[in-house]
């Protein structure tokens, strides 16, 4: 297990976790603003309280990068609401992080939603070519098999985000 990673890359790690097709982390407000604007059409899906539970290092690998396994939890608020919680298995190299993310959502009704992010992490923080796909037996979450998801997150504190994930109709 990595030995006390700084704050600054257990954040960018969990930005990996988002199940976005585009997510800006909100440090600059120029560029929350173009994020905002690009946003339009889109509706409110769900609110996460996030955190990094756990970062597991394993050092270069034979892919060509760092692999890491970045755990995380939270509580979803919105149209979902529950717990959110996965892994991410990234591997970073060449300058950018490749997104492996597998988790679940276990909905407050009793639902059980799995999710997966493939996609890339930039160094400035903006995931690129994202896909999420979420699959679900309960005939109430069938919907979430056809949208399109993204996200905006800011760092509250050091393992702490908070994200707001937004779809269209």
């Amino acid at each position: 297990m990595m030995q006390n990673p700084p704050a600054s890359f257990k954040i960018a790690l969990f930005l990996l976790l988002m199940p976005t097709s585009v997510c800006v982390a909100q440090a600059d407000p120029v560029e929350s603003s173009d994020a905002r604007g690009a946003l339009q059409g889109f509706e409110l899906l769900a609110t996460l309280d996030g955190r990094i539970t756990e970062v597991v290092g394993y050092g270069m690998t034979p892919a060509g990068g760092a692999r890491v396994d970045v755990h995380f939890e939270g509580r979803l608020e919105g149209k979902i609401t529950g717990v959110m919680s996965g892994i991410d298995y990234a591997l970073v190299r060449g300058g950018f992080t490749e997104l492996n993310v597998r988790g679940k959502i276990e909905t407050d009704d009793g639902a059980l939603i799995s999710f997966e992010i493939t996609g890339f992490l930039v160094p400035d923080g903006e995931i690129r070519d994202a896909l999420v796909t979420f699959q679900t037996g309960s005939p109430q979450y069938q919907w979430l098999h056809h949208i399109i998801v993204v996200g905006t997150g800011k760092n509250i504190r050091d393992e702490q985000l908070v994200v707001d994930y937004y779809y269209l109709p």
